[in-house]
C-alpha cells in the first residue's frame, strides 16, 4: 500500500511538472507572438512615417516648381 501511494504521488508530480512545463512553453510562445506583432505594428509605422515624409517632400518640389514657373512668366 505505501508502495502504490508513492508511486501514484510518483506520478501526480510527474502530470505536474508536465502540465507546469507545457504552460511555461505556452506562455513563452505567446510573449513572442507579442513581441512579433509589436514589432510588425513599429515596422508599419516606421513605413507609414517614411511615406508621409515622401509625400511632404513631393508636395514641397511641386510647390516649388509651380512657383518657378510663375516667376518665369
Amino acid at each position: 500500500m505505501v508502495t502504490r501511494l508513492a508511486w501514484m504521488a510518483h506520478r501526480l508530480a510527474s502530470e505536474n511538472n508536465k502540465t507546469r512545463n507545457a504552460s511555461a512553453a505556452w506562455e513563452e510562445e505567446e510573449e513572442e507572438e507579442e513581441e512579433e506583432e509589436e514589432e510588425e505594428e513599429e515596422e508599419e509605422e516606421e513605413e507609414e512615417e517614411e511615406e508621409e515624409e515622401e509625400e511632404e517632400e513631393e508636395e514641397e518640389e511641386e510647390e516649388e516648381e509651380e512657383q518657378e514657373e510663375q516667376h518665369q512668366e
